[in-house]
């Protein structure tokens, strides 16, 4: 299947993947400040998600439909519905890939991010995150928005967006397309710079899929899964400590 989506400049591209992130960079910012909304960086971040990503994607694929004269799913390619029997290897395969990263690269990218980050107040610093400092009365917030929102909205929201959406207009540039997608997809993430390769190397096989396959569904799935995963592990890890508060 072809993807029939008008194509974008390079300059436009890059514009339009890195709205998002500014967005969730500005909201960010501005509920995890402690002289304005004082939250845990990270309950800023996952707020920043329904506030600012899922709004500002769907309304950007939506300006476009509009401005092609197109029904919203028309302005999105790569959707091809891959049977399940055929997706399910390819799903878990990436996922206990990313799942193996997940294990050791971040706490190593942490220690190496430090002292080129050090100028980062510590109250947006994701790599100083702890558990035990944040509020009781937040925990739960946290887990239960951690779940629905990093772990399936908003990953099935940047799939639409990243690999429906952007990626089929630039489909011209062949093999380059998704590698070109990965790097912004990674440096996007504004909000937090510590896990920079990890988020290339984790998410290059997906955007590859997705562009191998003609199917944000299928990037869609092993992005969620992945992110599903750790928010899981999150709550197990964190629930039990509100009893230590």
């Amino acid at each position: 299947m072809i993807n029939s989506v008008k194509q974008f400049s390079i300059p436009k591209f890059l514009g339009l993947a890195f709205l998002p992130g500014a967005v969730i960079l500005a909201w960010s910012l501005i509920l995890a400040n402690p002289a304005l909304g004082n939250l845990p960086i990270l309950l800023a971040v996952l707020l920043a998600i329904p506030l600012g990503l899922i709004p500002v994607d769907l309304l950007v694929i939506k300006y476009f439909s509009r401005k092609e004269g197109v029904e919203f799913m028309e302005a999105v390619g790569n959707k091809v519905e891959i049977p399940f029997k055929k997706a399910l290897p390819i799903v878990l395969g990436i996922f206990v890939f990313i799942i193996g990263l997940a294990a050791f690269l971040p706490a190593i990218e942490h220690e190496f991010w430090q002292p080129i980050f050090v100028w980062l107040p510590d109250w947006f610093r994701f790599d100083k995150i702890t558990y035990d400092a944040i509020p009781q009365n937040l925990i739960v917030i946290i887990v239960v928005i951690n779940l629905i929102f990093n772990g399936v909205l908003g990953p099935i929201t940047e799939e639409l967006y990243f690999r429906g959406f952007l990626l089929p207009r630039i489909e011209r540039l062949g093999k380059l397309a998704p590698l070109l997608d990965s790097i912004l997809f990674t440096i996007y993430h504004f909000f937090n710079p510590f896990e920079l390769i990890f988020r290339f190397v984790a998410f290059a096989p997906i955007a590859y899929t997705a562009w191998w396959k003609k199917s944000f569904y299928l990037s869609a799935a092993i992005h969620c899964l992945a992110n599903l995963s750790s928010s899981i592990i999150m709550a197990i890890t964190v629930l039990p400590m509100l009893n230590g508060h």
